[in-house]
């Protein structure tokens, strides 16, 4: 036989020493609804991301005007203490003047430096409440702390028919941003369902390729090639998974239904407990208007009285702390009514959302 006994060992590379591979490579899905609905579901929650923003910022807006309205009340605290030590000065004038004539005993002049010394005390009090409450909306409008807060001249309260319960009611179901919120949530879970289910369809991808081969760079019709490839590919059973997550979709959309049933029941109450105070303060701006000018008419005659020594310093200390109270509590009426409209203006969601750089160039701007 010619055939050899022994054979020489072979080696036969399958694969030369230099070779590249430059190719492109370009992939269409035709066919694949975990694409859509996917794409869908990033932008649902795109949206949720900015309602959570969105509540924020409404929240910031109405602690806004809150402080503000806070402050402009111990602004004019401070004030009726001051006119009110003007009115104790001349009291210890009175008082003195008096004594000099053997009108009054002594002791009337020393309650008179004691009420005034009181007042003091109060005065200090107030100052204190008035700087750290322009502090606080400083901090809010991230401002420095110190720098003085500039009064408007306009009002920035909420202006709507306080009697239209209906109106504020369908205007917070469709406005407030807590209800959007979850029907966000009711949507992701929908279109879930829809991509669960969308993983018993079959899936088809073209893809198209083209490029060179060879030893060399060499970019000639000798060394091209180009491939072309549809794949279509379909689950036909996956261990009962796929259904599994459907099911989980569906409960997590009917929890979101629950939850947006049970919200839409809280803000009706809030907007019905907001409004039930702006009745009340309503009605107190009156009774408070009408107990103050009651209380100067009773003091300015128990005043006449008690400088003609007619009414004793009781009768004119008690008719003047009448009177003071009185004024604080207008004060005090004013001003929570007006943060009562703003916290009305928050549970109907009465206003646009800003940013608030906008909310604060408005401020200023208003200034001017």
């Amino acid at each position: 036989s010619d055939f050899p006994v022994n054979l020489e060992n072979e080696i036969i590379p399958f694969l030369r020493e230099k070779e590249h591979d430059t190719k492109i490579s370009v992939t269409q899905p035709v066919f694949k609804p975990e694409i859509f609905y996917n794409y869908k579901i990033k932008k649902q929650m795109m949206k949720l991301e900015k309602e959570k923003r969105n509540i924020y910022v409404r929240q910031l807006i109405a602690d806004i005007k809150s402080s503000y309205f806070n402050y402009l009340k111990t602004v004019q605290i401070v004030k009726l203490m001051d006119k009110t030590e003007l009115l104790l000065q001349e009291n210890l004038r009175i008082s003195n003047s008096l004594y000099k004539n053997n009108k009054v005993t002594k002791d009337v002049v020393f309650r008179a430096k004691a009420e005034l010394s009181k007042l003091e005390q109060e005065k200090a009090n107030s100052q204190k409440n008035r700087k750290l409450s322009a502090s606080y909306f400083n901090f809010l409008l991230n401002k420095d702390l110190n720098e003085p807060v500039e009064i408007m001249k306009t009002d920035i309260g909420f202006e709507t028919e306080l009697q239209d319960m209906g109106h504020l009611k369908r205007l917070a179901l469709k406005n407030r941003e807590e209800i959007k919120q979850i029907q966000i949530g009711v949507n992701i879970a929908k279109s879930g369902i829809k991509l669960n289910r969308s993983n018993f369809l079959p899936d088809l991808v073209f893809a198209f390729n083209y490029g060179y081969q060879g030893e060399e760079y060499k970019f000639n019709n000798k060394n091209d090639y180009w491939m072309a490839s549809a794949v279509l590919q379909w689950n036909l059973f996956n261990g009962f998974r796929d259904k599994e997550k459907i099911q989980q979709s569906t409960l997590e959309k009917h929890r979101y239904e629950i939850m947006k049933s049970e919200i839409q029941k809280k803000i009706l109450l809030q907007v019905n407990e907001v409004l039930q105070n702006m009745l009340v303060a309503e009605k107190s701006l009156t009774a408070s208007k009408d107990r103050l000018t009651s209380t100067e008419n009773s003091f300015r005659i128990i005043a006449k009285k008690y400088q003609e020594g007619m009414a004793t310093y009781i009768e004119y200390l008690d008719s003047r702390t009448t009177m003071t109270q009185a004024e604080i509590n207008r004060i005090v009426t004013i001003y929570d009514y007006q943060i009562d409209k703003a916290q009305l203006e928050k549970a109907v969601a009465g206003f646009p959302i800003q940013t608030i750089e906008n909310l604060y160039k408005s401020y200023k701007s208003k200034e001017n």
